[in-house]
């Protein structure tokens, strides 16, 4: 009997159903909060959190409660950035299963302030022991304020599955930026988690459910009290408010009162084909040959539609001219003679030299084929993209990291460029994933805004849907449309209303023909004067609310 009881403690089938039985909350928790993320539908973000969260408030010991909050930022971040693994072996030249463990690493990191953020509410609910109503908003208050702090690489929020799933509500950024829709994606989880099982925690008996059925079968299964169902109908209600104002503030735009033809070329040119220059003995020639022979096809094939003179600018992506151009402009670029042929403006991204010091640019050609000045260099650069921490000062990095440490320099301003007339405000690739930069663009008269990007890097699954939808968010904040050009895809153009034109195939050569619309005195958004604070704003009285229920020790339930 001893060795069978022995043997018994030893299986590991019963190590794994107990512990699935004790975290299956917050491995819930991570696989619906990861399947939240873009691509995936949008609609597991409104209770995505809600299994974690009644997991931390029945946790009396911090150790359990750590590695819970771990598991649920870890299976959350594997689902959503998976695509990391490509990126660490394409653009790192490491092996895959190198790559692997870094994007485990990834994982361990990414999500980090959901870790931080349960820490500080465990600590703060078991010192000062407050009312229940103080113990559950102070959670999306924690969350949300530790998520807006902690610096990433991609700066992600949950407010872009709004515009990912079509939903009007994503309309309401151009008051108060989608990362206010970030802060509301965890009060619909606090409202979802009050209407859960009458907000009843100590109910023994639900947490003896075993399996991960029983478990999905209770959460489904819940009864309501009155004020559970006014939780659950204040989730509804959020939510139809939130699309209802979108679709009113969507059709209360006037219309643009002019428009600009525009053609986009993608070259197709990726990572791995930009490396082998085969057959064209440089890499820098066959992203120009491809280039051209798609602009020059392009121009056939939209003679009936528009002349010459009628179409405004060509748009090329980031790195489809390899050449570097110096910025002493003492020898004219290749491209010169061929804009003066066509008599159409050009848009590029380049490599610009000055001394010792190298940019990642972008580059506008007249229809005179010469440069307008400034070149812009791209001010907020990546980092191990195109920069490299302490690879100047310790130079033995450059041999462990070939493919990492291009140290470019980062330009000093952010740059609005006036254009037959038109002032265009320009974002090289990862600067449009920062509200910041489109509403100075904005604010300095910019009535279009246009991005260059490679995205090869990156692979085909999910990076290319959320870089695009981030981007083609910051119009929507700003009432500007956006144009984006990008070697692999996606390419395409949104306009100031939010609607999304025609996008480019991925992983094919392509070009089109755009008629976009704009202001010629764009609208100020709230979101442009002040309404970034109102995420700030809302924090503050859900603080102040919270210290006077506590103070009075207030229960509404």
């Amino acid at each position: 009997m001893f060795f069978k009881n022995r043997i018994k403690l030893l299986n590991p089938k019963i190590h794994l159903k107990k512990f699935l039985r004790v975290y299956k909350a917050p491995l819930l928790s991570g696989f619906l909060f990861g399947v939240s993320f873009i691509p995936f539908p949008f609609f597991t973000l409104f209770f995505a959190l809600v299994p974690l969260w009644l997991f931390m408030c029945r946790q009396s010991h911090l150790k359990k409660m750590l590695l819970g909050c771990f598991l649920c930022q870890f299976i959350s971040t594997f689902i959503g950035f998976n695509w990391m693994i490509y990126t660490f072996h394409n653009f790192g030249g490491i092996s895959w299963f190198f790559s692997f463990i870094l994007l485990l690493g990834f994982c361990c990191i990414a999500n980090l302030y959901v870790l931080i953020s349960s820490v500080l509410w465990f600590f703060l609910v078991k010192k000062f022991s407050p009312p229940i109503v103080v113990k559950l908003i102070l959670l999306p208050i924690i969350f949300s304020f530790f998520h807006s702090i902690i610096p990433t690489v991609f700066p992600w929020n949950m407010g872009y599955p709004w515009l990912w799933g079509g939903l009007p509500g994503a309309q309401t950024a151009e008051l108060w930026g989608f990362r206010f829709l970030d802060t509301l994606f965890y009060v619909f989880n606090l409202l979802f988690l009050i209407a859960y099982n009458h907000l009843d925690f100590e109910k023994k008996q639900e947490t003896e459910a075993r399996g991960i059925k029983k478990y999905l079968r209770h959460m489904i299964n819940f009864r309501l009290d009155s004020f559970g169902k006014k939780a659950l109908a204040g989730a509804f209600i959020l939510f139809i408010s939130l699309n209802a104002l979108g679709f009113y503030l969507k059709t209360r735009l006037a219309e643009p009162d002019t428009f600009l033809n525009v053609i986009l070329v993608q070259n197709n040119i990726g990572s791995v084909a930009f490396m082998d220059p085969r057959p064209f003995y440089s890499k820098e020639k066959k992203a120009l040959y491809i280039s051209k022979t798609l602009t020059y096809k392009s121009l056939k094939s939209v003679r009936q539609e528009a002349r010459a003179e009628d179409i405004d600018f060509i748009l090329w992506s980031e790195g489809a001219y390899a050449y570097p151009i110096n910025k002493n402009f003492s020898k004219e670029p290749r491209l010169s003679k061929m804009v003066r042929a066509l008599k159409i403006p050009l848009i590029t991204g380049a490599l610009s030299k000055n001394n010792k010091r190298r940019g990642n640019s972008l580059v506008l050609f007249d229809r005179k084929g010469n440069i307008v000045k400034p070149i812009y260099d791209k001010v907020k650069l990546l980092i191990f993209g195109e920069y490299f921490p302490g690879i100047d000062r310790f130079p033995f990095l450059r041999k462990l990291f070939p493919y990492f440490g291009s140290n470019f320099t980062p330009g000093k301003a952010f740059q609005v460029q006036k254009l037959e007339g038109r002032f265009l405000g320009w974002q090289i690739c990862y600067e449009a994933l920062f509200d910041k930069i489109s509403r100075d663009l904005a604010k300095k008269k910019a009535q279009i805004l246009v991005n260059i990007t490679n995205d090869s890097w990156y692979g085909s699954w999910q990076e290319p849907y959320q870089h695009l939808t981030m981007s083609l968010a910051r119009a929507i904040e700003v009432r500007r449309p956006l144009i984006r050009a990008t070697n692999t895809g996606y390419s395409g153009v949104i306009y100031a209303n939010g609607e999304i034109d025609k996008l480019s195939p991925l992983n094919k050569a392509w070009f089109h023909l755009y008629k976009v619309p704009y202001y010629k005195e764009p609208p100020q958004t709230l979101f442009m004067s002040w309404g970034y604070y109102i995420h700030e704003i809302f924090l503050f009285f859900l603080v102040l609310f919270s210290g006077f229920a506590w103070a009075f020790r207030l229960s509404f339930f």
